[in-house]
């Protein structure tokens, strides 16, 4: 049966390691499940916008991805499929005074939260 462990450890020589060291952090991506804000639209746009994709994953808490070494990102097409966006290796947490000037697209993501009434992290 093919699995997504089996998948990995047969991508690369060290995805194995990762897999058994439990290193691979898989998130989806539902905007409709989400209660702080009218994010309509929104998983579209993650579907096709990679910039945009990676500024969003990357707000997160700062240990959200703690342990992570790789991030497997995923939308949401339906209740029960998504489609694999991206896949980051993580290299642990920067300043928001880094992530704004690596990520030059974050004003307009933070644009979007504030004209939809959603609270900035």
């Amino acid at each position: 049966m093919l699995t997504l462990d089996s998948l990995l450890a047969n991508a690369l020589p060290n995805m194995s390691d990762l897999v058994d060291r439990k290193k691979i952090r898989l998130v989806r991506h539902v905007m409709s499940n989400r209660k702080d804000g009218d994010w309509s639209g929104f998983d579209d746009q993650l579907k096709f916008d990679p910039e945009l994709l990676l500024v969003f994953t990357g707000e997160q808490k700062a240990d959200e991805f703690k342990d992570a070494e790789l991030i497997l990102v995923f939308v949401a097409e339906d209740s029960t499929r998504c489609v694999l966006r991206g896949a980051f290796w993580s290299k642990g947490v920067i300043s928001y005074r880094r992530f704004k000037e690596l990520y030059p697209r974050l004003a307009e993501y933070q644009k979007f939260r504030e004209d939809r009434g959603i609270p900035l992290l």
